[in-house]
Order: C-alpha cells, then structure tokens, then sequence
C-alpha cells in the first residue's frame, strides 16, 4: 500500500514541479505500400503503442513489420522488427521497415537537507542505463542452377539513445548508438553500453534543472534487383540506472521525482518496488510459559465438560 506521508514529503522536497513531465511517443510499421502508425504526447502517466503490417514475423510469408513502445516512469523500452523484406516484384524498393521511439522529460529541484541562505553552485551529473541490440541478418539465395540471385538486398538495424541535462543556460549532451548493416550471407549485432554517466554541468541550488531522454529504434530491409529474404531487430531499454545513486551531488542535498520513481537518490523501475509500498508480514508474538500453562487448563476443563454432557 502506497505510504502517503513519504509521498507529501516527496513534493514537499522537490518545490513541486515535477508536474512538468511530458511523455511522447510513435510507432511505425510497413510493407511496400502497407503501413500503420501511431503518435501520443501526454503529460505525467506513462503510455504505450504499437504498430504492426504483414503476416506474423515467424512465417515464411513476405514482409512483416512491428514495432512497440512504452515510456513512463523513468523507462522507455522500444523494439522494431522486420522479417522476409524482398519478394516484391517492384525493384529498388525499402519492402519493409519498422521503426519506436519514446522520451521523456522531467524539471526538479536541487535543495539543500539544512537551508542554506548563500549556496554554491553544485556540479551535478545523472547516472544512466542503455541496453539492447541491434540485429541484421541476410540470407542468401540461389538458384536450381546455383546462380546467385539477391546480390543488392541489405539489412539495416539503428538505436539511439540521447538526451539533454540543463540549468540556467548550461547543458550537456549524450549520445549512444548501435547500428549494423547487412549483405546477402552476412549476420551482424551491436549492443549498447550498458550503464553510463552524463557530462557535469553546474546547477545553483533551488534553481530549475531540466532532464529530457530519449530512445528511437528503427530497422529496415532493402531489395535492388532481385527477390530476398532477411530479417532485422532493434530492441532496447533507457532508464535511470538501478544500482546506484542516481544523481551525482554533493553530500548534504537531495534530489527526489515522483513520476519517475525516483527516491532518497535511487531509481525504482516498474518491476521494483518503491520503498514504503512493501506490505509487512504479520509478526508473530511467542506465548509466554505461562500462556502455555492457561491453554492446557482451558482445554482440559472443556474435555472434562463434554464427557460429562455424554454421561
């Protein structure tokens, strides 16, 4: 069960202004001419889309797309897949393509535990998370004869993970990508970093500090001259990372989100649970001896009882 006095505390200590979140997200799925789409932009509670053309990826059918996204509380995860993009009578055609994108921006305060009447300024940088792979693979294919047939089809698979951390006139920029490409008879993959940390900028106490992030996906299959078969994935996660202080301040300042599930400096994702929500186990008192003693008395007046009922 939610603690509502760790939340009241949580806006009390971030100046209130985490109402300012703004979440966004798209999806974008085609085949040749078949395409599906989806845009949201919302402030605060999280969202979720998907996009999809074609047959089930796992048929040996022509071209399918997908592509799904979820952005919200601190996360966005994305995934863009195409399977079998050739086999289209048209030439130099993009036959399928797939593409998610999701970012999130948050405003909070920086504030000292003790109230300062002259702060200096404050080096701030934000600890993150950027996982996944970029995958692309084409297969080769040949004749009865033994002739080669697709020799212009390529793969390609993207991620991007960027963002932006700013306060009164100073920013810093990241950037992390993954990105493959494939011909006929060859099969790549690139992951991300994993666990990474922004560039420092210089923030004054109580001022405003903006954080925005973002994660596109995207992957693609492109034929020349000729019918093909391939398939690409791009499927990721960027979030605020989980092992470790989030924000690297100096000691005697804190800094807490409550849409992004920030507390006390760490990070608690959607699986986690936030602190004040564990619901406690019943505590088990031990009967004193002489508890023990009283029961066995009960119980013995209460056989006696009933066997003189029987009588």
């Amino acid at each position: 069960m939610r603690n509502p006095l760790l939340l009241i505390a949580l806006c009390l200590a971030t100046g209130a202004v985490n109402a300012a979140t703004v979440h966004n997200i798209s999806t974008r799925a085609s085949c040749g001419t078949a395409t599906n789409s989806t845009t949201q932009v919302l402030q605060t509670n999280s969202l979720s889309a998907g996009s999809s053309v074609g047959p089930p990826a796992n048929s040996e059918a022509n071209c399918s797309a997908g592509a799904n996204a979820f952005v919200g509380a601190g996360t966005i995860r994305t995934r863009a897949s195409i399977a079998n993009p050739g086999d289209d009578d048209s030439l130099e055609l993009i036959r399928g393509s797939a593409g998610a994108s999701g970012s999130l921006r948050y405003t909070f305060r920086i504030l000292p535990i003790v109230s300062k009447l002259d702060p200096d300024p404050l080096t701030v940088s934000i600890n993150m998370n950027a996982t996944g792979t970029a995958f692309a693979s084409s297969n080769k294919l040949i004749s009865g004869s033994g002739a080669f047939l697709n020799s212009g089809q390529i793969v390609s698979s993207l991620i991007r993970a960027f963002g932006t951390l700013s306060s009164g006139g100073e920013s810093a920029s990241f950037e992390e990508t993954a990105s493959v490409r494939a011909s006929p008879g060859q099969t790549f993959s690139e992951s991300l970093p994993g666990n990474f940390t922004t560039e420092t900028i210089t923030v004054l106490p109580g001022s405003i500090v903006s954080f925005s992030f973002g994660l596109d996906t995207g992957t693609a299959g492109q034929l020349f001259v000729a019918p093909a078969r391939g398939r690409g994935t791009a499927d990721r996660s960027l979030s605020f990372a989980t092992d470790r202080n989030v924000f690297n301040i100096p000691d005697g300042y804190r800094v807490e989100i409550v849409e992004a599930r920030i507390v006390g400096n760490r990070y608690y994702n959607p699986e986690m649970t936030l602190p004040g929500d564990e619901i406690d186990p019943p505590v088990v008192v031990p009967l004193p001896a002489a508890g023990w003693v009283l029961v066995s008395g009960v119980l013995a007046l209460l056989t006696l009882k009933g066997r003189r009922r029987m009588v």
